[in-house]
């Protein structure tokens, strides 16, 4: 651990959290104009009632009429199976949905958020150059 609170691995490298990633990706999708809503599950502490559904992505990113779901990990992670049961399913219904486990190879992530963000900018109709 560092004085400013930061982790490190055994060789010194700086070991991300899940937060960390999610900063990172949602801080850029943010600057870049995107809406970004936390989607959660569980159980309404006043009423008992349950919402969400279980496996369902972390985010809903938004861009005018059009929206993507998106999972992210810490580096080195992957979703749980009912979590892919869940993308798949909303892929299947014709939504862009991906996951990340980093924000750009750089610490050791395998599926890095900058390789797709391409994918991303064209399916919510937000080309390059784009305002």
């Amino acid at each position: 651990m560092t004085e400013r609170g930061l982790k490190l691995d055994k060789s010194g490298r700086l070991v991300l959290t899940e937060k960390d990633v999610t900063d990172q990706i949602i801080g850029r999708l943010c600057a870049d104009g995107f809406g970004c809503y936390k989607l959660d599950v569980g159980v309404d502490a006043m009423s008992g009632r349950e919402y969400g559904e279980p496996g369902m992505v972390d985010f809903l990113i938004v861009y005018e009429r059009r929206f993507a779901f998106i999972e992210l990990k810490c580096p080195g992670a992957s979703p749980k199976r009912h979590q892919h049961a869940w993308m798949a399913a909303a892929a299947r219904r014709g939504h862009y949905v991906n996951w990340w486990d980093s924000y750009d190879t750089a610490n050791g992530g395998r599926r890095p958020f900058l390789a797709d963000y391409p994918d991303l900018r064209r399916a919510l109709g937000r080309e390059e150059g784009r305002l």
